[in-house]
């Protein structure tokens, strides 16, 4: 119907071939931006959804960073719980043998040491002393 219209002003008006094309033409432009915008759409949405997937993934490695160094502080934890232990059974090593230990050895020592002075009394070594110093 539009080419018969368009034919029939051709005869009319001459300047309708011209007409004619302005309006193909416009009407091209217009198709090929309503074409070009929803490109342009696409690529947008396109971008966006990669933009969404990169601040995910750099979330996801900042989780993971945050996952290591939690772990680092929980080991730096045990490490330090570990060497509070040793000092406590060191201590308490030290107190059982203050305790129960060194009264007994003290006592062999002086023992021993008053066996050594009878012993250098009976046989004396010149320039030499035999004790036990504790």
């Amino acid at each position: 119907m539009l080419t018969i219209e368009f034919s029939f002003l051709k005869t009319i008006y001459p300047s309708a071939t011209l007409l004619r094309s302005q309006i193909e033409t416009r009407h091209r432009i217009i198709k090929a931006g309503a074409s070009l915008n929803h490109t342009t759409r696409l690529a947008k949405s396109k971008r966006r959804r990669q933009e969404a997937g990169g601040r995910r993934q750099e979330a996801g490695g900042r989780r993971q960073e945050a996952e290591g160094r939690r772990q680092e502080a929980e080991g730096r934890r045990q490490e330090a719980g570990g060497r509070m232990i040793q000092g406590k059974l060191t201590r308490l090593l030290i107190l059982i043998f203050d305790v129960e230990f060194y009264p007994i050895l003290n006592s062999q020592f002086s023992i021993l040491n008053s066996q050594f002075s009878i012993l250098n009394s009976q046989f004396p070594i010149p320039n030499s002393q035999f004790s036990i110093t504790h």
